[in-house]
């Protein structure tokens, strides 16, 4: 009989080598991510010496101030032809399948996003950004992940994650991770968290209102979209200690009724509150509580500004 076959074949990304110059160059853009001087500085250097990512960075930035089409097309061609390069290394785990007599291999895919030169955003699986991460930020300033399935436990042990800033979990039933989320060090430096879409029950919201906000002390932007929270599951929010740090809550498709929404006004921790996005909900008289203690911050309608919690400083 043919023994079955289930490995993992790909080994963590060894992290960069680099000449001293190089390494100081690039710390200082990991200490300073939001500047553009040690960017251009660091393009300059590259550019010297034939490294087309020197360019790449140069074309970038320029695109940020004043996107043309001649940018756009030469931001593509760099990408086409040296993506592999840069980012190739920090794959999806590859997994052969099947029997001693027929295998495949299956690789999980990962998907990245340059801003200004550098990876800003990645989107791969936990056990794989967990693999990856160590020598991923010590190689690119990346801001922002999304996660595609619930395994948070496998990046509790992770330090390097602390340099995220914004985590993704869109889609993906949370459930017991909630506790991970909140309680694990590797978070203290997140300022976003995305939690649209993750059925969100009762217990698991309960762990989110017993969040201690010095374990997530920069955090001011929460997303809760398309969550069925109902009117108990806003009530329960209400009393979460960690609202007192949020200033961006979006709280659209939630049926939490004239109930959650009057509990909502009434809450102790929703005085630095500048975005409270209530979008697609029956409020009933509980809008115009709402509007009574917020005002011009809460957003009710379909034509609301919506910017990303990401840019909204």
């Amino acid at each position: 009989m043919a023994k079955p076959v289930y490995r993992e074949l790909t080994k963590a990304p060894k992290k960069p080598a680099r000449v001293p110059t190089e390494k100081a160059l690039v710390e200082a853009i990991l200490a300073s991510p939001d500047d553009d001087a040690p960017r251009i500085v660091y393009a300059d250097w590259l550019t010297e010496r034939g490294d087309p990512r020197g360019e790449f960075i140069t074309v970038q930035l320029a695109l940020a101030k004043r996107p043309t089409d001649a940018l756009r097309a030469r931001e593509a061609e760099l990408l086409k032809k040296h993506k592999k390069a840069w980012v190739g290394r920090f794959g999806g785990t590859k997994v052969e399948y099947g029997s001693t007599e027929r295998t495949w291999t299956k690789t999980n895919p990962t998907k990245w996003e340059f801003v200004r030169g550098f990876v800003d955003w990645c989107s791969m699986k936990s056990v794989d950004f967990a693999r990856n991460a160590p020598a991923l930020l010590e190689a690119e300033p990346l801001r922002r992940a999304h996660l595609t399935d619930r395994g948070i436990d496998n990046l509790v042990d992770v330090p390097e994650i602390r340099a995220l800033r914004e985590l993704d979990l869109r889609r993906v039933r949370v459930k017991t991770s909630m506790t991970d989320l909140v309680e694990a060090a590797c978070f203290t430096g997140l300022e976003v968290l995305g939690l649209e879409m993750c059925g969100l029950g009762q217990k698991t919201m309960r762990e989110l209102v017993k969040a201690e906000p010095k374990r997530l002390p920069k955090l001011f932007a929460l997303e809760l979209a398309h969550n069925q929270l109902g009117s108990v599951g806003a009530l329960m929010l209400s009393f979460a200690p960690i609202l007192a740090q949020i200033r961006w809550l979006d709280l659209s498709n939630n049926e939490i009724g004239s109930d959650g929404a009057e509990a909502l006004a009434k809450s102790p921790h929703l005085d630095r509150i500048e975005h409270l996005d209530v979008f697609a909900n029956e409020l009933g008289s509980g809008l115009a509580i709402l509007k009574k203690r917020f005002g011009k911050r809460l957003v009710h309608t379909a034509a609301g500004d919506r910017p990303a919690p990401h840019t909204f400083r």
